[in-house]
């Protein structure tokens, strides 16, 4: 004798399946999300990571400082960086600056957080504008007057549910002072 399933026991399995089916999507969606999350403060990380390490590189051997970057000798905050320094880095001549070059950092229109080269016009991303990124260059007194501090600060999640990531270094130029 065969024999079959009754309605009951139907309900029962086809419910006990789309239970288990529902509870593996939740799941699966949840560490999706954290993934992409995760992912996401790596890239930032990374990113302003390079960030601080390309300004040190590039400001450190400055030989002039913008008037307009210059901070006061009691201190003070800047969301821009003006400087003069070799064309090549490999190549440092302080006594020559006919062979230097002007650079900024900024915040571009697009929100980008960019390197500018003012000869070619170039501008080199450091900090994507998916992150909507600040940056914040910052003289306190009682600072070598050589010596400033950079804060690049960026978000990640979805609104309502952001999270804030700054980092800081410190800056050492060897052959200008930023502070009048």
């Amino acid at each position: 004798m065969t024999r079959g399933f009754t309605l009951i026991e139907m309900i029962i399995s086809i419910s006990l399946f789309c239970f288990i089916m529902i509870t593996m999507l939740f799941i699966m969606s949840s560490t999706g999300k954290k993934v992409r999350f995760d992912i996401a403060e790596s890239q930032l990380i990374a990113e302003m990571n390079y960030a601080l390490d390309n300004i040190k590189l590039y400001s450190a051997s400055a030989s002039k400082i913008d008037e307009t970057s210059r901070f006061p000798s009691s201190g003070g905050t800047r969301t821009d960086f003006s400087f003069r320094r070799e064309r090549d880095i490999r190549i440092i001549t302080p006594s020559i600056i006919s062979d230097d070059i002007w650079y900024r950092y900024y915040k571009n229109a697009t929100n980008n957080i960019v390197l500018l080269n003012t000869e070619s016009g170039a501008e080199e991303i450091v900090v994507s504008a998916i992150f909507n990124p600040q940056i914040n260059f910052e003289y306190q007194a009682g600072f070598e007057p050589n010596f400033f501090e950079v804060t690049v600060t960026g978000e990640i999640g979805l609104p309502g549910n952001k999270k804030r990531i700054s980092k800081t270094a410190g800056v050492r130029l060897w052959y200008a002072e930023v502070a009048q």
